[in-house]
């Protein structure tokens, strides 16, 4: 008979080395991809945060100025600091039972008036609404 050697197998085989680095390409793909969504979605949420600010610092400007002035009827206009895609809508408001109405047009002794600042830049837009009590004299 004749004796068959075993041969001792110490290392790996190309096709086991190609299959290897195939995985880790395919992982490393997916880490950068998922970098590049994380990035975008950084900057879009810095550009509504920035917008979400502009809104806000404009809308406490107009509440504190229509604690002295009273609109009778829907207002419409820029914002005050001048900002382009800046809007404010202000709308008075009446009581109509328990009800706070601020969709009556003109009326004759406003309670209240509704002010609405939305800021748009490219494709994202904010818009911020409150309500102001009309003092009483």
């Amino acid at each position: 008979m004749m004796a068959v050697r075993k041969l001792d197998r110490a290392g790996l085989t190309l096709v086991e080395v190609l299959v290897a680095i195939l995985v880790l390409t395919v992982g490393v793909i997916g880490a950068m991809a998922m970098q590049g969504t994380s990035i975008r979605a950084s900057r879009v949420a810095k550009e509504v945060q920035d917008l979400n600010a502009m809104a806000r610092s404009e809308l406490d400007v107009w509440r504190a100025r229509l604690e002295s002035s009273v609109y009778d009827g829907p207002q419409t206009g820029n914002c005050l600091a001048g900002s382009d895609g800046c809007s404010v809508e202000i709308r008075p408001c009446v009581l109509d039972g328990a009800t706070l109405r601020c969709d009556q047009g003109t009326v004759a002794s406003p309670v209240a008036q509704a002010v609405t600042v939305s800021v748009t830049r490219g494709e994202r837009a904010v818009t911020l609404s409150s309500v102001v009590r009309v003092r009483s004299e």
